[in-house]
């Protein structure tokens, strides 16, 4: 031992060969004639592991390796399809979901995946490159749509730069010598500052205003040294990846990093290390121009004026969102009994409503929404009003006001809250006119209110200490009978109404024809037959009822799978198959416990 290193002798080495392999292997070390011993605090730091807890390490270590485990896992027979879980409530004969249109776009990006939670600058820097895609396509309103190009101008601008062996090269050279100061670009920067002004209170004409001027000269100026008359993508119909389309991304994205770079967006606070990302610049670019203005440019062009109709529909929706949010906040302040608040717990709740003349919001009449139910909302917007009044602050904002329409308008919105909402936000006549499965849906919803007689008389029903079962007891029930639900003859009805196979009792009726005609012509046929020909026939119309037998076997195992009980097995197809009986067995009666 010299140093710490034990010295390998001759006599010694075939020995030391082997301890060299051992030493290797626990303490990775090499073999290189002599040994290095690691010293006791290093033995000390490293955990004992086994040979399971080696390989989650190696494999930690390097993420392109699939992880593995100490488990041996048996290898499932090739024809034989996956096992279900036991804890999934969904039936196997149920319809696969069906994916949105967005599910298919190659360009389309959720915001999911931007990882907002590890950088929360990203949403700043998508919204300056949608801000910036509406200015270089001069639409400053959401509802404006971008002007596409005619075939003559994509062939001209490709046989432009076509010749040329790197164009985008000359492109960027093409934008160095602007002048901003030119005639030209001073008249497009007059009419853009007009328009914008016209367009006064847009999500992104107010952004557009806040740009400095040197930045939009700047813009304008290496638009037109580009060598394109004007910024106009071929959103529609043509690919990301074409040469028109390149060149003007390659336009968007000089004009894009030199605005941000010279403050031009410091009002959207973003942020410059996010230009050094090509990756996440190019993404967000197809995002907007190829899933969100193509859809709406597609949906303009089935039918005029759908995108102004479904962005003002938006608005409503929002609107209504934002109201909802605002009644159950000071519902909670007026301290009721929290089982009021099922009235207004969901947007589909409150009703929406249109711009006035007179700068107000006219309110559309909900003909679904009972009498008392639209009493407490009125009552929700009396004490919130009140409550603003006395606590408001200097400066503050402005609400608009909301008044009742005119002319007594319906709205249009169709849509009913779900049975989590209360039952007593439904009107009882037009309720009780609703197809049955409808009402099914709502068996077992909340009430939130009393009888508006009950409520009249007095107050004990605002009791805090009350539970929902004595609510019940005491007001609940005589508010439920109002409502007509199905009954278990229908409910049954819905449960086992449906054909099990049509396709197969055609087939056992054709089987059951054949039969017959064969029968006849045995019997026909039995008196010219021999003895031996006699026993042929018979063992013939043994094995047709051994195939009647089968095929009456085969029904009732169909129809037994919503009879029998059975238990879900942890391995091989039989697992699976109970698992699917269980599902179907307990399908509907989910449904009724549920509701």
């Amino acid at each position: 031992m010299v140093n710490g290193y034990r010295i390998a002798t001759p006599s010694s080495a075939l020995c030391m060969i082997f301890l060299s392999s051992i030493w290797h292997e626990v303490y990775n070390c090499d073999y290189m004639g002599i040994i290095k011993m690691p010293s006791s605090s290093q033995r000390s730091k490293r955990p004992r592991t086994n040979d399971g807890d080696s390989d989650k390490d190696t494999d930690a270590a390097n993420p392109s390796t699939p992880p593995r485990t100490n488990k041996k896992s048996r290898p499932n027979p090739p024809s034989s399809p996956p096992q279900s879980s036991p804890k999934s409530n969904k039936s196997p004969h149920s319809s696969p979901s069906k994916k949105s249109p967005k599910a298919s776009n190659p360009f389309h990006i959720r915001k999911k995946q931007l990882n907002l939670e590890e950088d929360d600058t990203l949403m700043n820097f998508k919204l300056c490159i949608e801000v910036h895609l509406h200015l270089l396509s001069g639409c400053f309103k959401s509802n404006t749509l971008p002007t596409l190009p005619s075939a003559q101008e994509i062939e001209a601008l490709e046989n432009k730069f076509r010749n040329n062996t790197d164009p985008y090269s000359v492109l960027d050279h093409n934008m160095q010598a602007i002048n901003p100061n030119d005639h030209e670009i001073k008249s497009k920067l007059r009419k853009l500052r007009e328009d914008v002004l016209a367009c006064a209170g847009g999500t992104y004409a107010s952004k557009i205003a806040s740009i400095p001027e040197h930045s939009i000269r700047v813009i304008l100026g290496m638009v037109k040294a580009s060598g394109l008359d004007q910024w106009k993508p071929d959103i529609l119909s043509g690919a990301p990846d074409s040469l028109y389309n390149q060149l003007h991304q390659q336009v968007f994205n000089k004009t894009f990093e030199t605005t941000v770079v010279n403050f031009g967006y410091r009002h959207l606070q973003v942020a410059f290390h996010q230009l050094e990302n090509a990756h996440l610049l190019d993404k967000l670019y197809n995002n907007y121009m190829f899933s969100h203005w193509r859809d709406l440019l597609r949906k303009e062009a089935k039918e005029q004026g759908s995108v102004e109709k479904s962005l003002a529909r938006n608005k409503v929706y929002k609107r209504r969102e934002t109201r909802c949010k605002l009644r159950k906040e000071y519902q909670v302040k007026r301290a009721w009994p929290t089982r009021a608040q099922h009235l207004i717990s969901e947007p589909a709740c409150h009703s929406d409503d249109e711009d006035g003349p007179d700068g107000e919001f006219f309110i559309f009449l909900m003909s679904r929404r009972s009498a008392k139910a639209t009493a407490f909302v009125r009552s929700v917007d009396d004490f919130m009003e009140c409550s603003q009044k006395l606590l408001k602050r200097r400066n503050a904002y402005k609400r608009i006001p909301r008044k009742p329409h005119p002319a007594n308008k319906i709205s249009e919105l169709e849509g009913l809250p779900s049975p989590k909402a209360a039952l007593d936000w439904h009107d009882p006549t037009d309720f009780n006119l609703l197809p049955t499965h409808i009402r099914a849906l709502y068996i077992n919803s909340p009430i939130a209110l009393p009888l508006e007689s009950v409520m009249e008389e007095s107050e004990a029903w605002k009791d805090l200490k009350m539970s929902d079962e004595e609510f019940m007891q005491n007001y609940g029930n005589a508010v439920r009978a109002l409502y007509n639900f199905p009954t278990e003859e229908e409910i049954y009805a819905m449960k086992h109404g449906a054909l099990k196979n049509p396709d197969k009792d055609d087939e056992e009726e054709e089987l059951g024809d054949s039969a017959d005609e064969d029968d006849d012509d045995d019997d026909s046929d039995d008196a010219e037959m021999e003895d031996g020909n006699d026993v042929d026939a018979d063992s013939k119309d043994s094995d047709k009822e051994g195939e009647y037998r089968h095929a009456d076997a085969e029904e009732e195992e169909f129809a037994g799978v919503y009879n029998e009980d059975t238990e879900m097995e942890d391995n091989g197809n039989e697992g699976q198959a109970d698992g699917q009986e269980d599902g179907q067995e307990n399908n509907m009666e989910d449904v009724e416990e549920d509701y």
